[in-house]
Protein backbone atom coordinates (compact mmCIF):
# COMPACT_ATOMS: atom_id res chain seq x y z
CA UNK A 1 0.00 0.00 0.00
CA UNK A 2 1.43 3.40 -1.02
CA UNK A 3 2.36 5.85 1.72
CA UNK A 4 3.00 9.58 1.70
CA UNK A 5 6.26 9.99 3.62
CA UNK A 6 6.78 13.08 5.78
CA UNK A 7 9.73 11.86 7.88
CA UNK A 8 13.24 13.14 7.18
CA UNK A 9 14.80 9.70 6.63
CA UNK A 10 11.80 7.52 5.68
CA UNK A 11 11.32 6.31 9.26
CA UNK A 12 7.57 6.33 8.67
CA UNK A 13 7.97 4.08 5.61
CA UNK A 14 9.86 1.44 7.60
CA UNK A 15 7.36 1.52 10.47
CA UNK A 16 4.39 1.40 8.10
CA UNK A 17 5.83 -1.58 6.26
CA UNK A 18 5.94 -3.51 9.54
CA UNK A 19 2.69 -2.21 11.08
CA UNK A 20 0.29 -1.51 8.24
CA UNK A 21 -1.80 -4.52 9.25
CA UNK A 22 -2.68 -2.75 12.55
CA UNK A 23 -5.84 -0.70 12.55
CA UNK A 24 -6.12 2.44 14.68
CA UNK A 25 -2.73 1.90 16.29
CA UNK A 26 -1.05 3.95 19.03
CA UNK A 27 2.39 5.62 19.24
CA UNK A 28 4.53 7.80 21.49
CA UNK A 29 6.79 10.38 19.85
CA UNK A 30 9.46 11.81 22.19
CA UNK A 31 10.95 14.88 20.51
CA UNK A 32 8.05 15.20 18.10
CA UNK A 33 9.02 18.64 16.77
CA UNK A 34 6.77 19.90 13.92
CA UNK A 35 3.34 18.27 13.28
CA UNK A 36 4.09 18.01 9.57
CA UNK A 37 7.69 18.82 8.60
CA UNK A 38 9.94 15.79 9.21
CA UNK A 39 7.09 14.21 11.17
CA UNK A 40 7.22 10.45 11.74
CA UNK A 41 3.65 10.32 13.03
CA UNK A 42 1.70 12.25 10.40
CA UNK A 43 1.44 9.37 7.92
CA UNK A 44 -0.06 7.23 10.69
CA UNK A 45 -2.33 10.01 11.89
CA UNK A 46 -3.76 10.31 8.38
CA UNK A 47 -4.63 6.59 8.54
CA UNK A 48 -6.57 6.79 11.76
CA UNK A 49 -3.80 6.20 14.28
CA UNK A 50 -3.58 8.40 17.39
CA UNK A 51 -0.82 8.94 19.92
CA UNK A 52 1.14 11.08 22.38
CA UNK A 53 3.66 13.82 21.60
CA UNK A 54 6.40 14.93 23.96
CA UNK A 55 7.86 18.28 22.84
CA UNK A 56 9.53 20.79 25.23
CA UNK A 57 9.79 23.62 22.65
CA UNK A 58 6.77 25.88 23.04
CA UNK A 59 6.78 26.80 19.33
CA UNK A 60 6.23 23.20 18.29
CA UNK A 61 4.06 22.04 21.18
CA UNK A 62 1.63 24.85 20.33
CA UNK A 63 1.65 23.84 16.66
CA UNK A 64 1.02 20.22 17.61
CA UNK A 65 -1.96 21.13 19.79
CA UNK A 66 -3.38 23.28 17.02
CA UNK A 67 -2.82 20.70 14.29
CA UNK A 68 -3.74 17.60 16.34
CA UNK A 69 -6.46 18.68 18.79
CA UNK A 70 -7.50 15.05 19.35
CA UNK A 71 -4.03 13.98 20.54
CA UNK A 72 -2.16 14.48 23.81
CA UNK A 73 0.82 16.88 23.81
CA UNK A 74 3.27 17.05 26.74
CA UNK A 75 5.36 20.23 26.79
CA UNK A 76 8.09 18.72 28.98
CA UNK A 77 11.61 17.32 28.70
CA UNK A 78 12.34 13.68 29.45
CA UNK A 79 15.26 12.82 31.73
CA UNK A 80 16.44 10.89 34.77
CA UNK A 81 16.60 13.99 37.00
CA UNK A 82 13.09 15.27 37.64
CA UNK A 83 12.46 18.95 38.26
CA UNK A 84 13.34 21.69 35.77
CA UNK A 85 15.90 21.96 33.01
CA UNK A 86 17.58 24.77 31.08
CA UNK A 87 16.33 24.16 27.56
CA UNK A 88 18.06 25.65 24.49
CA UNK A 89 15.44 26.38 21.88
CA UNK A 90 16.60 26.89 18.30
CA UNK A 91 13.57 28.38 16.57
CA UNK A 92 12.32 26.88 13.29
CA UNK A 93 14.73 23.93 13.50
CA UNK A 94 14.83 20.45 14.96
CA UNK A 95 18.00 21.26 16.90
CA UNK A 96 16.50 22.30 20.26
CA UNK A 97 18.13 20.43 23.15
CA UNK A 98 18.67 20.30 26.89
CA UNK A 99 22.34 19.39 26.49
CA UNK A 100 24.51 22.55 26.87
CA UNK A 101 27.43 21.03 24.92
CA UNK A 102 25.20 20.24 21.96
CA UNK A 103 23.66 23.71 22.16
CA UNK A 104 27.14 25.28 22.14
CA UNK A 105 28.10 23.32 19.04
CA UNK A 106 24.93 24.42 17.22
CA UNK A 107 25.68 28.00 18.17
CA UNK A 108 29.20 27.68 16.73
CA UNK A 109 27.60 26.48 13.51
CA UNK A 110 25.73 29.76 13.24
CA UNK A 111 22.40 28.96 14.89
CA UNK A 112 20.92 31.27 17.51
CA UNK A 113 18.85 30.10 20.47
CA UNK A 114 16.76 31.24 23.39
CA UNK A 115 17.00 29.53 26.76
CA UNK A 116 13.88 28.62 28.72
CA UNK A 117 13.08 26.53 31.79
CA UNK A 118 11.02 23.41 31.19
CA UNK A 119 9.71 20.70 33.46
CA UNK A 120 11.42 17.31 33.38
CA UNK A 121 9.51 14.02 33.61
CA UNK A 122 10.86 10.48 33.34
CA UNK A 123 10.11 8.15 30.47
CA UNK A 124 8.57 5.87 33.10
CA UNK A 125 6.04 8.61 33.92
CA UNK A 126 4.91 8.68 30.29
CA UNK A 127 4.92 4.90 29.77
CA UNK A 128 3.02 4.27 32.99
CA UNK A 129 0.44 6.83 31.95
CA UNK A 130 -0.34 4.84 28.79
CA UNK A 131 0.95 1.41 29.79
CA UNK A 132 -2.52 -0.16 29.85
CA UNK A 133 -2.68 -0.21 26.05
CA UNK A 134 -0.56 -1.52 23.20
CA UNK A 135 2.15 0.94 22.15
CA UNK A 136 3.03 0.02 18.59
CA UNK A 137 6.04 2.29 18.24
CA UNK A 138 8.11 4.63 20.38
CA UNK A 139 10.44 7.17 18.78
CA UNK A 140 13.16 9.01 20.72
CA UNK A 141 14.90 12.00 19.07
CA UNK A 142 16.26 14.36 21.74
CA UNK A 143 19.46 15.79 20.24
CA UNK A 144 22.13 14.04 22.28
CA UNK A 145 20.07 13.24 25.39
CA UNK A 146 19.00 9.73 24.30
CA UNK A 147 21.00 8.00 27.03
CA UNK A 148 19.41 10.11 29.78
CA UNK A 149 15.95 9.43 28.38
CA UNK A 150 16.51 5.66 28.27
CA UNK A 151 17.89 5.66 31.81
CA UNK A 152 14.60 7.24 32.96
CA UNK A 153 12.67 4.21 31.60
CA UNK A 154 13.45 2.57 34.94
CA UNK A 155 10.83 0.05 36.01
CA UNK A 156 8.04 0.85 33.54
CA UNK A 157 6.47 -2.39 32.32
CA UNK A 158 5.26 -1.11 28.96
CA UNK A 159 7.05 -2.58 25.96
CA UNK A 160 6.40 -0.81 22.67
CA UNK A 161 6.58 -3.17 19.69
CA UNK A 162 9.21 -1.14 17.82
CA UNK A 163 11.72 1.45 19.07
CA UNK A 164 13.21 4.10 16.75
CA UNK A 165 16.11 5.91 18.44
CA UNK A 166 18.38 8.55 16.90
CA UNK A 167 21.83 7.00 17.27
CA UNK A 168 24.29 9.51 15.76
CA UNK A 169 25.89 12.52 17.34
CA UNK A 170 23.79 15.63 16.48
CA UNK A 171 24.52 16.95 12.97
CA UNK A 172 27.04 14.18 12.25
CA UNK A 173 27.30 10.56 11.14
CA UNK A 174 29.17 9.39 14.25
CA UNK A 175 27.32 6.47 15.84
CA UNK A 176 27.02 6.88 19.62
CA UNK A 177 24.57 4.04 20.26
CA UNK A 178 27.14 2.03 22.23
CA UNK A 179 26.60 4.43 25.15
CA UNK A 180 22.99 3.40 25.62
CA UNK A 181 22.18 0.30 23.51
CA UNK A 182 22.58 -2.06 26.50
CA UNK A 183 19.69 -0.26 28.21
CA UNK A 184 17.49 -1.27 25.28
CA UNK A 185 18.67 -4.84 24.88
CA UNK A 186 18.17 -5.65 28.55
CA UNK A 187 14.49 -4.83 28.19
CA UNK A 188 13.95 -7.60 25.67
CA UNK A 189 14.69 -5.86 22.37
CA UNK A 190 16.77 -6.99 19.42
CA UNK A 191 18.47 -4.81 16.86
CA UNK A 192 16.60 -4.80 13.52
CA UNK A 193 17.80 -1.99 11.23
CA UNK A 194 20.09 1.06 10.96
CA UNK A 195 19.19 3.76 8.42
CA UNK A 196 22.29 5.93 8.86
CA UNK A 197 20.58 8.11 11.45
CA UNK A 198 18.34 5.90 13.58
CA UNK A 199 18.52 2.39 14.98
CA UNK A 200 15.37 0.26 14.92
CA UNK A 201 14.75 -2.30 17.66
CA UNK A 202 12.03 -4.94 17.76
CA UNK A 203 10.71 -6.49 20.97
CA UNK A 204 11.09 -10.26 21.33
CA UNK A 205 7.31 -10.67 21.53
CA UNK A 206 7.02 -9.48 17.90
CA UNK A 207 9.96 -11.14 16.18
CA UNK A 208 7.65 -12.10 13.30
CA UNK A 209 8.08 -8.51 12.09
CA UNK A 210 11.85 -8.75 11.86
CA UNK A 211 11.84 -9.56 8.14
CA UNK A 212 9.86 -6.37 7.50
CA UNK A 213 12.79 -4.31 8.80
CA UNK A 214 15.66 -6.00 6.99
CA UNK A 215 15.88 -3.81 3.88
CA UNK A 216 15.75 -0.03 3.44
CA UNK A 217 12.81 1.81 1.85
CA UNK A 218 12.50 0.96 -1.81
CA UNK A 219 10.28 1.13 -4.86
CA UNK A 220 8.09 -1.70 -3.58
CA UNK A 221 7.00 0.43 -0.63
CA UNK A 222 5.12 2.72 -3.02
CA UNK A 223 6.62 5.82 -1.45
CA UNK A 224 5.09 9.20 -2.28
CA UNK A 225 7.24 12.11 -1.16
CA UNK A 226 5.24 14.71 0.75
CA UNK A 227 7.11 17.55 -0.98
CA UNK A 228 6.39 16.04 -4.37
CA UNK A 229 2.77 15.54 -3.40
CA UNK A 230 2.51 19.20 -2.41
CA UNK A 231 4.14 20.17 -5.68
CA UNK A 232 1.65 18.03 -7.59
CA UNK A 233 -1.21 19.65 -5.70
CA UNK A 234 0.14 23.10 -6.51
CA UNK A 235 0.58 22.12 -10.15
CA UNK A 236 -3.01 20.80 -10.20
CA UNK A 237 -4.25 24.04 -8.66
CA UNK A 238 -2.26 26.06 -11.18
CA UNK A 239 -3.61 23.94 -14.05
CA UNK A 240 -7.14 24.43 -12.74
CA UNK A 241 -6.60 28.20 -12.67
CA UNK A 242 -5.15 28.10 -16.18
CA UNK A 243 -8.17 26.11 -17.30
CA UNK A 244 -10.50 28.70 -15.78
CA UNK A 245 -8.55 31.49 -17.46
CA UNK A 246 -8.73 29.68 -20.81
CA UNK A 247 -12.47 29.21 -20.39
CA UNK A 248 -12.93 32.92 -19.65
CA UNK A 249 -10.74 33.77 -22.65
CA UNK A 250 -12.82 31.50 -24.89
CA UNK A 251 -16.02 33.09 -23.63
CA UNK A 252 -14.60 36.56 -24.26
CA UNK A 253 -13.52 35.47 -27.75
CA UNK A 254 -17.01 34.12 -28.45
CA UNK A 255 -18.57 37.40 -27.31
CA UNK A 256 -16.13 39.32 -29.51
CA UNK A 257 -16.98 37.08 -32.48
CA UNK A 258 -20.71 37.61 -31.89
CA UNK A 259 -20.19 41.38 -31.70
CA UNK A 260 -18.13 41.29 -34.90
CA UNK A 261 -20.82 39.22 -36.63
CA UNK A 262 -23.48 41.72 -35.57
CA UNK A 263 -21.34 44.61 -36.80
CA UNK A 264 -20.90 42.86 -40.16
CA UNK A 265 -24.65 42.23 -40.32
CA UNK A 266 -25.42 45.90 -39.61
CA UNK A 267 -22.87 47.01 -42.21
CA UNK A 268 -24.37 44.61 -44.75
CA UNK A 269 -27.86 45.96 -44.11
CA UNK A 270 -26.60 49.52 -44.49
CA UNK A 271 -24.96 48.61 -47.79
CA UNK A 272 -28.17 46.93 -48.97
CA UNK A 273 -30.18 49.99 -47.95
CA UNK A 274 -27.72 52.24 -49.81
CA UNK A 275 -28.10 50.09 -52.94
CA UNK A 276 -31.89 50.23 -52.67
CA UNK A 277 -31.79 54.00 -52.14
CA UNK A 278 -29.55 54.49 -55.17
CA UNK A 279 -31.93 52.35 -57.21
CA UNK A 280 -34.83 54.54 -56.10
CA UNK A 281 -32.94 57.72 -56.98
CA UNK A 282 -32.22 56.40 -60.47
CA UNK A 283 -35.69 54.99 -61.07
CA UNK A 284 -38.09 56.47 -63.63
CA UNK A 285 -40.84 56.95 -61.04
CA UNK A 286 -38.51 59.06 -58.89
CA UNK A 287 -37.62 61.24 -61.85
CA UNK A 288 -41.27 61.55 -62.97
CA UNK A 289 -42.46 62.56 -59.53
CA UNK A 290 -39.76 65.20 -59.06
CA UNK A 291 -42.12 68.07 -60.13
CA UNK A 292 -44.66 66.87 -57.59
CA UNK A 293 -42.05 66.86 -54.85
CA UNK A 294 -40.96 70.35 -55.79
CA UNK A 295 -44.60 71.46 -55.86
CA UNK A 296 -45.08 69.93 -52.42
CA UNK A 297 -42.16 71.92 -51.11
CA UNK A 298 -43.53 75.09 -52.66
CA UNK A 299 -46.94 74.32 -51.17
CA UNK A 300 -45.44 73.90 -47.74
CA UNK A 301 -43.72 77.25 -48.10
CA UNK A 302 -47.01 78.65 -49.23
CA UNK A 303 -48.78 77.33 -46.14
CA UNK A 304 -46.04 78.64 -43.88
CA UNK A 305 -46.67 82.10 -45.23
CA UNK A 306 -50.50 81.86 -45.00
CA UNK A 307 -52.55 85.04 -44.72
CA UNK A 308 -53.17 84.49 -41.01
CA UNK A 309 -49.50 85.43 -40.45
CA UNK A 310 -49.78 88.88 -42.05
CA UNK A 311 -49.12 90.23 -38.56
CA UNK A 312 -45.46 89.67 -39.49
CA UNK A 313 -44.92 87.14 -36.71
CA UNK A 314 -41.39 85.70 -36.89
CA UNK A 315 -40.99 82.44 -38.75
CA UNK A 316 -37.95 80.22 -39.06
CA UNK A 317 -36.01 78.64 -41.89
CA UNK A 318 -37.05 79.16 -45.48
CA UNK A 319 -40.41 80.60 -44.38
CA UNK A 320 -38.65 83.68 -42.99
CA UNK A 321 -36.57 84.01 -46.17
CA UNK A 322 -39.59 83.71 -48.47
CA UNK A 323 -42.08 85.60 -46.32
CA UNK A 324 -42.16 88.84 -48.30
CA UNK A 325 -42.60 87.41 -51.81
CA UNK A 326 -45.01 84.73 -50.57
CA UNK A 327 -47.20 87.35 -48.94
CA UNK A 328 -47.24 89.31 -52.16
CA UNK A 329 -48.07 86.16 -54.08
CA UNK A 330 -50.94 85.28 -51.79
CA UNK A 331 -52.35 88.81 -51.90
CA UNK A 332 -52.14 88.74 -55.62
CA UNK A 333 -53.89 85.38 -55.89
CA UNK A 334 -56.58 86.39 -53.43
CA UNK A 335 -57.45 89.42 -55.43
CA UNK A 336 -57.57 87.56 -58.77
CA UNK A 337 -60.39 84.98 -58.88
CA UNK A 338 -59.10 83.43 -62.07
CA UNK A 339 -55.72 82.73 -60.51
CA UNK A 340 -57.51 81.23 -57.55
CA UNK A 341 -59.34 78.84 -59.84
CA UNK A 342 -56.09 77.79 -61.50
CA UNK A 343 -54.42 77.33 -58.14
CA UNK A 344 -57.30 75.17 -56.91
CA UNK A 345 -57.00 72.90 -59.96
CA UNK A 346 -53.24 72.71 -59.44
CA UNK A 347 -53.78 71.72 -55.79
CA UNK A 348 -56.27 68.96 -56.59
CA UNK A 349 -53.72 66.22 -55.68
CA UNK A 350 -53.33 67.96 -52.31
CA UNK A 351 -56.80 68.05 -50.66
CA UNK A 352 -55.59 69.65 -47.44
CA UNK A 353 -53.92 72.56 -49.27
CA UNK A 354 -56.90 72.93 -51.54
CA UNK A 355 -59.23 73.14 -48.55
CA UNK A 356 -57.05 75.83 -47.02
CA UNK A 357 -57.06 77.83 -50.24
CA UNK A 358 -60.86 77.57 -50.40
CA UNK A 359 -61.06 79.02 -46.91
CA UNK A 360 -58.77 81.84 -48.01
CA UNK A 361 -61.37 82.86 -50.64
CA UNK A 362 -63.66 84.09 -47.94
CA UNK A 363 -61.01 86.20 -46.22
CA UNK A 364 -61.45 89.91 -46.71
CA UNK A 365 -58.08 91.56 -46.98
CA UNK A 366 -57.98 94.87 -45.28
CA UNK A 367 -56.63 97.65 -47.52
CA UNK A 368 -53.18 98.71 -46.62
CA UNK A 369 -54.21 102.26 -45.96
CA UNK A 370 -56.70 101.09 -43.26
CA UNK A 371 -54.33 98.58 -41.64
CA UNK A 372 -54.88 98.96 -37.91
CA UNK A 373 -52.15 97.70 -35.71
CA UNK A 374 -51.72 100.94 -33.79
CA UNK A 375 -50.21 102.75 -36.78
CA UNK A 376 -47.26 101.95 -39.06
CA UNK A 377 -44.93 103.88 -36.81
CA UNK A 378 -45.44 101.23 -34.08
CA UNK A 379 -44.24 98.39 -36.29
CA UNK A 380 -40.75 97.00 -36.16
CA UNK A 381 -38.40 98.58 -38.76
CA UNK A 382 -38.49 95.54 -41.02
CA UNK A 383 -42.26 95.20 -40.75
CA UNK A 384 -42.67 98.92 -41.43
CA UNK A 385 -40.54 98.58 -44.59
CA UNK A 386 -42.65 95.65 -45.81
CA UNK A 387 -45.80 97.64 -45.03
CA UNK A 388 -44.58 100.57 -47.06
CA UNK A 389 -43.54 98.29 -49.96
CA UNK A 390 -46.98 96.66 -50.01
CA UNK A 391 -48.70 100.01 -49.83
CA UNK A 392 -46.65 101.33 -52.76
CA UNK A 393 -47.33 98.16 -54.77
CA UNK A 394 -51.07 98.41 -54.19
CA UNK A 395 -51.19 102.08 -55.10
CA UNK A 396 -49.25 101.35 -58.29
CA UNK A 397 -51.63 98.45 -59.12
CA UNK A 398 -54.57 100.78 -58.48
CA UNK A 399 -53.17 103.34 -60.90
CA UNK A 400 -52.57 100.68 -63.53
CA UNK A 401 -56.14 99.49 -63.13
CA UNK A 402 -57.50 102.99 -63.56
Amino acid sequence: MAIVSYAQNFEDVMLWRALQHVENGFYIDVGANDPEIDSVSLAFYERGWRGVHVEPAKQYSDKLRSSRPDECVWQVAIGSQKGFLDFYEFADTGLSTGDPEVAEQHAKNGFSFTMTRVEVLSLQDILDKYGDREIHWLKIDVEGMEQDVLQSWEGAKARPWILVIESTKPSSTIDVSDSWESLVLEKGYVFAYFDGLNRFYLHNSHKELLDKLKVPPNVFDGIILSGLEKLKNKVSEAEAKVGEAETRAQQAEMRASEAEAKAIEVETRLQQAAVVLQAVYHSRSWKLTMPLRLAGKAARWFVQGRIARLTFAPVSGPGRMARHPVIKLKLYVVNHPRLKSIALRFLSPFPALKARLKRVRTVQVTPMHSFTVGGPEQLAPRARQIYNDLKTAMERRQKDHD
